[in-house]
């Protein structure tokens, strides 16, 4: 099995990549090889589908659903409107707090308004103040326990710790001031749910069992070891073994150490995974039994559970939490956050009388978008070596706080070089 490309890992930083290099050299012969029996990663319906469960994480920024519609729209044999299919846009948010919903417009997440409700008139005072001791630029790299005096004086600073679940950091105070900002207004902004199947599907080339066409999918395809030599890359997996001119890896990097040959791989990556981790996200998925399908709002903030808990039209009750990834490989710390995911959906269901639910799915997945590596004001400069044949994509590579921008710019970054490399 030759080809020109080999993408490694079929999330949407997969998915993306195979789009892009297809609009830019659509005679490419490019291979995706997916460990799961579907694409989409994290971005999969909670839902069960084909015997087998997502993990509900299925949000993304008005930015990066603006790059996925202009990488369809780039292609014109595809036919599908995103807007039709992904039209669940985040307005509003509830907290629930003190068993009462309180009801914010999405831009008002990080502000006057949501410190009253956390910390009442003295946190709503001091909140601006506060506001602008994060946001001084000179200091976007200081962590923010370094800041423990001046933010002990002010009574808004009591909140801080439970708006970290919105920005999905696991350790706030070890979290750069400019990553908390970065998040906060990121959040603020909003963006759009899934569900994303039928987007995928749209997103690759169109291929098919049998087909000898330039590109080929392959999933349940685990792959078990990958090395470099002067023909070019080899991939031992589940489903054979893959030659290829070229290697994408758009999976986390603590995941592609396992399986890359440390003399074929470029030092970066592995000095990337050893001084970086993930997060974990706790998932807890129960099933709409009665009650209304429909909710007010799609995203409801627990802050006495630091869990999120959403309603995404899939006929699901999602609840998130956000640990650190060392705790969660600590038995005792997982079983708290899933104590924690169970009386969210309690509460939740309490505050929407009528609501029942049958089943119970857990789900532990680490993700990237976090990552503390960088958080803590350490730099990985990456400078692409083309006689390497590699390049790496998703929300772990970049120096930018917000996720969705470094899985943009990755991607963007490697079709071109891969273009560039494929036509010289």
């Amino acid at each position: 099995m030759e080809f020109d490309v080999v993408i490694a890992g079929g999330g949407l930083g997969g998915v993306l990549s195979a789009a892009r290099l297809n609009t830019l050299f659509p005679e490419a012969r490019v291979a995706l090889l997916e460990k799961s029996s579907q694409v989409g990663g994290r971005l999969r319906s909670s839902l069960q589908v084909a015997g087998e469960w997502s993990y509900g994480l299925s949000f993304v920024s008005e930015q990066l659903y603006h790059y996925i519609q202009q990488t369809l729209a780039n292609n014109p044999q595809r036919s599908l409107d995103l807007a039709e299919v992904i039209s669940r846009r985040q307005q509003k948010l509830a907290i629930l707090s003190g068993g009462k919903l309180h009801s914010l417009a999405q831009r008002e997440v990080f502000s006057i308004q949501a410190a009253k409700i956390l910390g009442g008139n003295p946190a709503a005072t001091h909140w601006e103040e506060l506001w602008q001791l994060l946001s001084d630029p000179k200091q976007s790299s200081t962590v923010l326990a370094r800041q423990g005096k001046k933010l002990g004086k002010n009574p808004a600073a009591t909140v801080l710790a439970q708006f970290a679940p919105l920005c999905g950091l696991a350790d706030l105070w070890q979290s750069p001031m400019g990553a908390m900002v970065s998040r906060g207004e990121a959040a603020a902004a909003g963006g759009y749910f899934g569900p994303w199947e039928g987007v995928f599907a749209e997103l690759l080339p169109k291929s098919s069992p049998g087909d000898e066409g330039p590109f080929r999918l392959y999933t349940s395809c685990e792959i078990a070891h990958a090395r470099r030599d002067e023909r070019g890359w080899s991939i031992k997996t589940s489903a054979g073994v893959f030659a290829a001119r070229w290697l994408v890896v758009a999976q986390a990097p603590w995941e592609a150490v396992e399986w890359l040959e440390k003399d074929s791989c470029h030092p970066w990556l592995w000095s990337l995974a050893s001084q970086s981790k993930p997060t974990s996200a706790v998932v807890l998925v129960e099933q709409i039994s009665a009650g209304d399908s429909e909710q007010v709002e799609t995203t409801t903030f627990i802050p006495s559970e630091e869990s999120l808990v959403f309603r995404l039209g899939d006929g699901c009750v999602t609840a998130q939490a956000i640990i650190d990834f060392e705790q969660s490989l600590n038995s005792p710390a997982v079983v708290k956050a899933i104590k924690q995911l169970r009386r969210a959906v309690g509460k939740y269901k309490k505050a929407h009388p009528g609501l029942e639910t049958y089943g119970e799915h857990l789900a532990l997945k680490s993700v990237a978008w976090p990552q503390t590596g960088f958080l803590r004001g350490q730099k990985f400069a990456y400078s692409a070596e083309p006689t390497l044949r590699q390049c790496f994509c998703g929300d772990a590579y970049g120096s930018s706080f917000l996720p969705d921008e470094n899985l943009i710019e990755s991607v963007s970054n490697s079709a071109l070089q891969i273009s560039e490399f494929l036509q010289g």
